[in-house]
């Protein structure tokens, strides 16, 4: 029965130590269309634009690239929606907005989840220069989030010259499957010494 017992609670502690995982998009040259490079997660926006790579470090965030819209074929805007899907779903989600200049609600989080209906957090704007950091925590085993612009307006800190995004950290949740098998072997593992 302490065997049984030792295994549970490794299988746990492996289970709760996920690494995480830091997208900063720094790996890729200034231009490079982004999609799914990043096999953790995979990167879209609406038709007309893009998500390009733009080298752009104001001193909050990683140098020398973040992330902005452009128009295809076109120049960086960092004006439209960007949509990312994670493989995995995950917890923990932060990431940077990089100067949401504007005042009042500059940009609308939309956030998707396993177990809940979509939610809609306001993106409130710092009045001037500077990156917001955006904690996403309280929202467990997230699938998607779509930054949009604010309701009623049709782009992103609408006259304050747009949004770049950088530095999105979070902690993939392992797949079922996997941890079965985890444990599966351990409780083999337990088997085998008695």
């Amino acid at each position: 029965m302490r065997s049984f017992s030792a295994c549970a609670v490794t299988l746990l502690a492996i289970g709760a130590s996920a690494q995480a995982t830091l997208i900063n998009f720094d790996n890729f040259a200034n231009g490079t269309n982004l999609t799914n490079q990043y096999p953790e997660a995979a990167f879209s926006t609406i038709a007309g634009q893009v998500n390009l790579i733009y080298a752009f470090n104001n001193g909050g965030t990683s140098a020398p690239n973040i992330l902005c819209t452009a128009n295809a074929g076109g120049g960086v805007n960092c004006a439209f929606s960007t949509f990312i899907d994670f493989t995995n779903p995950v917890n923990n989600l932060t990431f940077l907005a990089v100067e949401p200049n504007n005042s009042g609600t500059v940009a609308q989080i939309n956030i998707f989840t396993v177990a809940n209906a979509p939610v809609s957090v306001p993106l409130i704007g710092l009045g001037g220069n500077g990156n917001k950091l955006i904690d996403l925590s309280a929202y467990a085993q997230v699938t998607r989030i779509e930054l949009t612009p604010a309701p009623g307006f049709t782009e992103l800190d609408q006259g304050g010259g747009g949004i770049g995004w950088d530095n999105f950290s979070f902690t993939p949740v392992p797949a079922p499957s996997g941890l079965a098998l985890v444990g599966a072997a351990g409780l083999i593992a337990v088997r085998r010494r008695r």
